[in-house]
């Protein structure tokens, strides 16, 4: 059982359970990140807080199907271009790529269920399995309620009782119990309606994948829109939209903000002889004041600050 609250992003990552996640800081605000995780072993439920203002990509792991209930209330969370409300949930499909925005203070719920188990759900909705794929659904009424009260009855064992878990009869009866809650659940769940945002959604989400694989791969280097553009064969302007309406950010602001978040995350793991200078320059970054104020916004602190904290 993992219970974690802290201010690095880095940390929170790797905390995650079942999922391979990483998050792109778009503002800074005072909430911490929180990460509270109970194991069931077929079955893991992640609490989770959000310690900023993000932009976010992710996929569930080889072999595990994920379910991601918005625990805050507003348009606080965004999946594939769809904002989640409280009578909405995402089931998320393995290895399937997800990305969106999500908001400093929001609180999530996601729960990964092991393969070998889901074919308990493919009868009451096969639509989800026979081609797996990431899909936005709306729930009845009463079927979210029904499931987060026995989310959060397990939460309270854990809370009190932690050696009760260890049990493997006891973690099993509760997979059971969940996988039950999640069958009525998508019993009467229908496909969400998308936004009428123009392009078609799966052209939008293959415009984010392209152009994110190319940032990610060529961190160190000099990358601008016109890049992306060609990576994703379309014009500037199409480009733009997508990412608008995706991540809420411009292409070009997302480029500034990954570049931002690879500079953190080296100034956090420096070596003796590393410096703010130095490290900036790995990244292409030779505007140190111009740099620094961009950092201070996102991370409500100076690069030098970062550096000296980390090595405290």
């Amino acid at each position: 059982m993992i219970r974690l609250t802290t201010t690095q992003l880095d940390e929170f990552e790797s905390a995650l359970c079942g999922v391979d996640g990483h998050y792109v800081v778009t503002n800074c605000t005072d909430h911490e990140w929180r990460l509270r995780v109970v194991d069931l072993d077929a079955i893991q439920i992640m609490l989770v807080q959000f310690g900023s203002d993000c932009v976010f990509r992710g996929a569930f792991s080889p072999g595990r199907f994920g379910l991601a209930l918005p625990l805050s209330k507003g348009g606080c969370f965004a999946l594939n271009g769809t904002s989640l409300s409280n009578e909405t949930f995402a089931w998320l499909a393995p290895e399937q790529e997800y990305h969106g925005i999500r908001y400093g203070g929001v609180r999530t719920l996601a729960i990964s269920i092991d393969a070998q188990r889901v074919p308990y759900l493919r009868a009451v909705y096969p639509q989800l399995f026979d081609t797996p794929s990431n899909a936005i659904i709306n729930a009845s009424p009463d079927a979210i309620p029904r499931l987060l009260v026995l989310l959060r009855s397990i939460l309270h064992v854990d809370t009190v009782e932690p050696q009760a878990l260890q049990d493997p009869l006891i973690r099993e009866s509760l997979c059971q119990q969940l996988l039950e809650s999640i069958r009525v659940l998508l019993e009467a769940a229908q496909p969400a309606a998308p936004a009428d945002l123009g392009r078609p959604r799966a052209d939008r989400e293959e415009i984010i994948r392209r152009t994110m694989n190319i940032i990610d791969q060529r961190i160190d280097e000099p990358i601008h829109v016109g890049d992306l553009c060609e990576a994703a064969q379309v014009s500037e302007r199409t480009l733009h939209a997508a990412y608008s309406q995706c991540l809420g950010v411009s292409p070009h602001r997302y480029l500034m903000l990954h570049r931002l978040r690879a500079v953190h995350s080296a100034i956090r793991r420096a070596r003796p002889a590393d410096t703010v200078a130095s490290i900036c320059a790995k990244y292409g970054v030779w505007d140190f004041g111009r740099f620094s104020a961009q950092y201070r916004r996102v991370f409500g602190t100076l690069p030098s600050m970062t550096l000296a904290k980390a090595r405290a």
